[in-house]
């Protein structure tokens, strides 16, 4: 009773603050429309609207893509940003999507329930060592940038690949001494997932079903060990 009380919103204000978000989320065509006729990308913007109706300052998200096509997946998080921009709303969520946090200002990964690396993305994909650099060299530069360059370059077909850190302070260094022997170059930005795989040594994998859920599960089947 305190919290539904708490928590009401005037039946005035709902009504402006309806009509709001449904424009936000693309929906005042919908406004009359039974839920169920939605389709799968409109009723998680739905919820998402739903969530705002009393302006929260932080808005938890668990999954809010998952089963979503790419394209109602972009939509989605377009509403998501504006939604940040517009309410200055703080978004906390969890996804198997790492991409997704590639935005985030703060990151926490996560194997097996346990935390494996923390910090902004951008902060975590330098602990991998920053940029690579994917060079075509004549075969004299080549031996010369193996031998300077030690555990931080290797060899892949014929192209000599470099651990630089920073890419454009690299070639700044690089084009005015060997711009002229250079036939091919490619910068291979780290992403979060090979922060993850990196550091957990494995992929995202789905979290694994108790026992419990099993047999749950198996007697909403009709399992006969349930009845």
């Amino acid at each position: 009773d305190f919290h539904a009380r708490l928590y009401r919103v005037p039946r005035r204000l709902a009504r402006v603050r309806i009509e709001e978000l449904l424009e936000l989320v693309e929906l005042s065509k919908w406004t009359h429309a039974l839920v169920r006729t939605l389709s799968r990308g409109m009723k998680r913007r739905l919820e998402v609207a739903r969530a705002m109706l009393h302006r929260p300052a932080i808005l938890v998200l668990d999954e809010p893509t998952v089963g979503l096509d790419v394209g109602s997946r972009q939509k989605l998080w377009e509403y998501l940003h504006a939604l940040q921009q517009r309410e200055g709303v703080t978004l906390f969520l969890t996804t198997h999507y790492i991409e997704e946090a590639e935005a985030a200002g703060h990151v926490l990964i996560l194997n097996e329930g346990k935390t494996v690396a923390e910090g902004s993305p951008q902060a975590l994909k330098t602990s991998l060592g920053g940029d690579v650099v994917k060079l075509g060299v004549d075969a004299d530069l080549e031996r010369v940038l193996l031998s300077s360059w030690g555990e931080k370059a290797h060899k892949e077909g014929d192209l000599l690949h470099l651990r630089v850190g920073d890419a454009e302070r690299f070639f700044a260094d690089f084009m005015p001494v060997y711009g002229t022997r250079l036939r091919y170059s490619e910068v291979v930005r780290p992403s979060l997932e090979q922060v993850f795989v990196t550091l957990a040594g494995t992929r995202l994998t789905e979290e694994r079903a108790s026992a419990k859920d099993l047999l749950l599960a198996f007697g909403a089947r009709g399992g006969e060990h349930t009845r």
